[in-house]
């Protein structure tokens, strides 16, 4: 399925490179990988689905733990077609291989739904659920409180945490 912002779209799908090495929707794999790769191995008008529709198609629970999103450029379009007040999500990674508007755009999207940026990694951020966020938090205190009140970790962002608890 090819998965957009909305269902019943008709979009061009292409499959290019040496094995088929990358797929995806031709007018963002211009636009990230240029001419670089020419070799079209096949080329097929799809229909997208929403991320909403296929969630709901497998019966998936209301609470998915973790996403990862890593479709050369349409990170957002997928995003748009999940409904985050039906489903929640734990954690994501989305990539975004440093291409600006889209990583802002999607940083905006989530946190307007409540997701917290906590981590880049390479070319993806990392993002989680308030209610996770939380949960993490409170087994860091946890943890600090039984060795007696120090703590020294490396949080998200790499931030190093070190607390006395009194």
């Amino acid at each position: 399925a090819l998965i957009g912002a909305r269902a019943g779209e008709a979009r061009s799908f292409s499959v290019r490179g040496e094995q088929g090495m990358l797929s995806g929707v031709p007018e963002h794999l211009s636009s990230r990988w240029g001419s670089d790769i020419k070799e079209e191995l096949l080329a097929s008008p799809l229909v997208t689905r929403t991320l909403t529709d296929v969630l709901v198609e497998v019966r998936a629970p209301r609470f998915v733990h973790y996403v990862s999103i890593d479709v050369e450029g349409l990170e957002l379009e997928v995003l748009q077609g999940l409904d985050l007040a039906r489903f929640e999500v734990g954690a994501f990674t989305i990539e975004h291989n440093f291409q600006e508007p889209l990583r802002s755009d999607i940083r905006r999207h989530l946190e307007a739904h409540g997701y917290v940026h906590v981590l880049a990694l390479a070319h993806d951020d990392c993002y989680l659920h308030p209610r996770v966020l939380e949960a993490v938090r409170g087994r860091w205190a946890w943890q600090r409180a039984r060795r007696g009140g120090v703590s020294r970790r490396v949080g998200f962002g790499g931030v190093v945490e070190s607390e006395t608890l009194g």
